[in-house]
């Protein structure tokens, strides 16, 4: 938590994160970007002045909360939210706007990697398949699909995240 500019109200720092763009620029938050060791290593063979601190390689915990894609997993679950709430269970109307939600958001998951300074494209395949699968564990447009089993997906979910933190990329 962290006192707001002049007013009385604490906020957590991951809604300031998000909503404040010089938040991000001038706290000590991690970047989203993956740090390896090749980077570590290409910042100090560029590194001019010895004033700057160099980059810390990212370990298996800082791995795992960089591939989660949580912007778009939070504006899945409202939108899901909200459009089951709006439209009649079963209706033409609900299923087209649940894929489409579904389809805008997993494009829009490199582009919000993109825009908080990610450039490795490792990282927007893992967290694109990170996304596929949070949302099709809540179910939505996959609830649709004859056979489909979220128990499958909630299972998988935590073994690829797991799992997929392991690769230093």
């Amino acid at each position: 938590m962290t006192q707001f500019f002049h007013t009385n109200k604490t906020i957590p720092y991951p809604i300031l994160f998000v909503a404040c763009p010089r938040f991000r620029k001038c706290s000590n938050v991690m970047p989203r970007e993956i740090i390896s060791e090749k980077d570590c290593e290409q910042a100090r063979r560029g590194a001019v002045s010895m004033d700057k601190p160099f980059p810390v390689t990212d370990d298996y915990l800082d791995r795992f909360v960089k591939y989660i894609p949580e912007e778009t997993i939070i504006v899945y679950v409202f939108t899901l939210g909200l459009v089951q709430y709006v439209t009649k269970d079963g209706s033409v109307e609900e299923e087209v706007l649940l894929w489409v939600m579904y389809c805008l958001l997993q494009i829009l998951t490199p582009i919000a990697f993109y825009m908080e300074g990610v450039r490795k494209w490792q990282q927007f395949v893992i967290a694109t398949i990170s996304f596929a699968l949070w949302a099709a564990s809540y179910g939505g447009p996959f609830d649709l699909i004859k056979g489909f089993d979220r128990m499958f997906v909630s299972t998988l979910l935590p073994i690829y995240s797991l799992v997929v933190a392991l690769f230093k990329i």
